[in-house]
């Protein structure tokens, strides 16, 4: 039964969409640039032990 409440109140059923809605980006379109670190302001990747 949680599951089914959880479904009535976010309306996203994560076993049909386990990530959630697509990303809308179409054929030909370039994707985002991944980024894999977050740094503080003012720090270079250069600043942090490898």
């Amino acid at each position: 039964m949680g599951s089914v409440v959880t479904l009535m109140r976010t309306g996203v059923d994560r076993i049909a969409e386990p990530w959630g809605e697509r990303t809308p980006y179409g054929r030909g379109t370039p994707w985002p640039v991944r980024v894999d670190s977050y740094l503080e302001p003012g720090v270079t990747a250069g600043d942090v032990d490898a």
